[in-house]
């Protein structure tokens, strides 16, 4: 085809991801910082970027944040216990916490038509009703 694309921006996140899968924690960084270097004055990203740093294609893309997000956690999560800490699902990276995110955990509890939400963090919610369980 002619034309030129752009590298997709989820796809430069990925690689950084993989870098540190990979304990290579110095490149992943400084691929990560170039990215972040990447944001227009809102912070938003387009869907791809071209070689001289000009969005391409839909913008604001939610794919290429939704990597920035998931890279950033990724990131801290490296910080607090480096490569290991990345091992396993989403959903395990997703409930491992560190110094500077903190996991909610709701306890869930009825009684009298009261239904009680205790969050982790020490705050509840009261909802007040006739509830089925």
């Amino acid at each position: 085809m002619p034309g030129h694309e752009g590298t997709f921006l989820l796809c430069s996140f990925w690689l950084v991801d993989a870098l540190l899968v990979l304990d290579r924690k110095d490149e992943a960084k400084q691929r990560f910082d170039a990215l972040l270097d990447h944001a227009n004055d809102l912070g938003l990203y387009a869907e791809e970027i071209d070689e001289q740093g000009r969005f391409l294609g839909n913008f604001p893309q939610a794919f290429s944040h939704l990597g920035l997000i998931h890279t950033a956690l990724l990131m801290d999560l490296y910080e607090a216990g480096g490569a290991k800490a990345l091992q396993g699902t989403y959903a395990d990276r997703a409930l491992r916490q560190t110094e500077k995110r903190r996991v909610s955990l709701i306890t869930v509890s009825y009684s009298d038509e009261i239904l009680r939400c205790q969050f982790s963090c020490g705050a509840s919610v009261l909802f007040i009703g006739h509830f089925v369980m």
